[in-house]
């Protein structure tokens, strides 16, 4: 390990990379040492520069390894689909009142989601189930109020087969 300072070094290579003639001489007589030592420290400059640029080359591939990582993971995050709770509950009220069977919603979500985030079709059922007690609640109020505009939308279906005149 060297501990001549940097700039003696770079002095020392450039006196022997100038190609003038003379220059290594000179330089020599300025530090107060022989003409080899000169060579051997810019030798030395020049291994200290191939070492460094060994490991710039090894940091760059580190980081284009780093970045492909970083550019999969994204990939891998934003296929990833996230689902709360409230949304499976969403999901499996909207299914079953389609028509959907708990099992059908439970398949289908199985297509979507990994299996330990899956609600088996006992819980879809469950979910529904408390869904269907609320809207009993709400519809029991609503049916009243809507029983006349139901009434003069039957007739007109009756009577005009959907089509208004």
């Amino acid at each position: 390990m060297f501990t001549l300072p940097i700039r003696s070094l770079l002095f020392d290579a450039v006196a022997v990379l100038s190609g003038r003639y003379g220059a290594v001489t000179e330089r020599a007589a300025a530090a107060g040492c022989s003409r080899q030592t000169v060579y051997n420290h810019a030798q030395a400059a020049d291994d200290r520069l191939a070492e460094r640029d060994a490991e710039l080359a090894q940091v760059r591939a580190e980081l284009a390894a780093t970045r492909t990582e970083r550019d999969l993971l994204r990939t891998a995050v934003q296929r990833q689909m996230v689902v709360q709770p409230d949304g499976l509950r969403h999901f499996a009220i909207v299914g079953l009142a389609l028509g959907m069977s708990s099992r059908q919603a439970e398949e289908l979500l199985g297509t979507l989601l990994p299996a330990e985030q899956v609600p088996d079709h006992s819980t879809l059922n469950r979910w529904a189930a408390a869904a269907a007690k609320q809207a009993t609640a709400v519809l029991a109020e609503l049916d009243p109020l809507c029983h006349a505009g139901v009434e003069t939308v039957c007739a007109d279906e009756i009577f005009f087969r959907g089509r208004r005149h």
